[in-house]
């Protein structure tokens, strides 16, 4: 798989069709991917496409034995962990399911309409959009899991068509819409004055089409966005208003915040923590067996983000990607060997994250160092956790070469 997604993206750049919907298809690769792009294209959702395909490509694709790896340069010592989790240490995690939906496109040439939860509020609720094609209208509701009971928003503005979240919380919904580009404007609806509003985004050829395809919300109320390097750019809008900010600052480097924290990692593995107007480098370099990448603008980037008081970075290696967690002190505590993750959320309960070309779901809590799994496999990128609640999707039962069948469900920690 790896070598012919090298190989199809260098065709795909060498010779793009008009439109760019063959080049993301190319950039999906393999049998499943490159099956439901078809089936999407033939849809005409490349939008909804772009998470999977940006996802895939950070997640697992530019690594294997053919890949050149430059030798591990002179420097800062590899970081040290105190404990490695084994993979085979993993115990099931009883799962309490609460409710789900579907989307089904028996034919994929005319259906379009989407029915998904596309994320948990950290009020322990599910967000639920359905998007019908027919009008090119989005509808949003607020779930109940434990209920059932389904509270529908007042809807957006005709033409948003899918929208991805950004931050979900007990105050208000943020996403993003995307239309000529990945991303072209912020949406934020207000719970409590039962608002929305947008905020369109002005894009230049300089973010690249995939504009957006990280995201995040800042403590200081910015939208951060990724430019289409893999190798991480980043700009920042406000969520109601406000121009693009190039954060340059922030460029090469995953970024998280946590109340008044802020944490960066690089490729090399450097993990800075800044709080209190100090900053805390919490490790120079990756851990050990974990060889950073040669080229970062073709590598799988790194992530991160706080599980509680802890903070959780995935580095980026050239064997996968590796997940460390480090305790509120800054030590390196515990640590899974590097594996191909291509999906993952962290929040308070841990980190959800699926690893391998058959996308196994597994929990990790890096509080306690406990490595659960939970018998599940993901359909595509759109994993969350809060509140107590993990939502994922898997292929429904009629998902095939020709028909496209997703289940989104969200389920109870025990």
């Amino acid at each position: 798989m790896v070598t012919d997604l090298r190989a199809a993206l260098h065709e795909a750049v060498d010779d793009e069709p008009t439109g760019g919907v063959d080049v993301v298809a190319a950039l999906a690769g393999g049998r499943h991917r490159v099956r439901r792009r078809r089936v999407l294209a033939g849809a005409g959702a490349a939008a909804t496409v772009v998470a999977g395909v940006v996802a895939v490509l950070a997640g697992s694709a530019i690594t294997g034995p053919d890949r050149a790896v430059a030798p591990l340069p002179a420097g800062p010592p590899p970081l040290e962990v105190r404990r490695v989790v084994e993979f085979d240490s993993a115990q099931p995690a009883p799962l309490d399911v609460l409710t789900s939906t579907r989307t089904l496109w028996r034919d994929p040439v005319h259906d379009q309409d989407t029915d998904r939860f596309v994320g948990l509020t950290d009020d322990g609720l599910a967000v639920r959009t359905r998007f019908t094609a027919d009008g090119v209208r989005t509808e949003v509701a607020l779930v109940d899991p434990a209920t059932g009971r389904t509270t529908r928003l007042p809807d957006p503005d005709p033409g948003v068509g899918e929208i991805r979240a950004v931050s979900l919380t007990a105050d208000r919904l943020v996403f993003l819409v995307g239309r000529q580009h990945y991303t072209d404007a912020v949406l934020t609806f207000d719970r409590a004055a039962g608002t929305w509003s947008q905020h369109s985004v002005s894009t230049t050829d300089e973010v690249g089409r995939f504009f957006g395809w990280q995201a995040t919300l800042g403590t200081d109320d910015r939208v951060y966005l990724a430019g289409e390097s893999l190798a991480l750019r980043w700009w920042s809008t406000g969520t109601t208003e406000g121009p693009l900010v190039h954060e340059a600052g922030l460029d090469g480097r995953a970024v998280a915040w946590n109340t008044d924290e802020r944490a960066t990692v690089d490729q090399r593995g450097e993990v800075r923590l800044e709080r209190g107007g100090t900053t805390q480098v919490l490790a120079e370099r990756a851990p050990r067996g974990c060889t950073p990448p040669a080229d970062s603008s073709t590598a799988a980037p790194p992530s991160i983000g706080f599980s509680g008081s802890m903070l959780v970075v995935l580095f980026a290696c050239t064997e996968g990607r590796q997940i460390v967690a480090f305790d509120d002190s800054g030590s390196a505590v515990a640590t899974l060997p590097p594996r191909a993750v291509t999906d993952l959320s962290i929040g308070a309960e841990g980190v959800l994250f699926a690893v391998g070309d058959r996308q196994d779901l597994y929990l990790f809590e890096p509080s306690t160092a406990r490595l659960r799994t939970l018998g599940r496999h993901l359909h595509e990128e759109g994993l969350h956790t809060a509140h107590g609640l993990v939502l994922w999707n898997e292929p429904g039962p009629e998902d095939s070469d020709q028909v496209l069948d997703i289940v989104y469900t969200v389920a109870a920690l025990p």
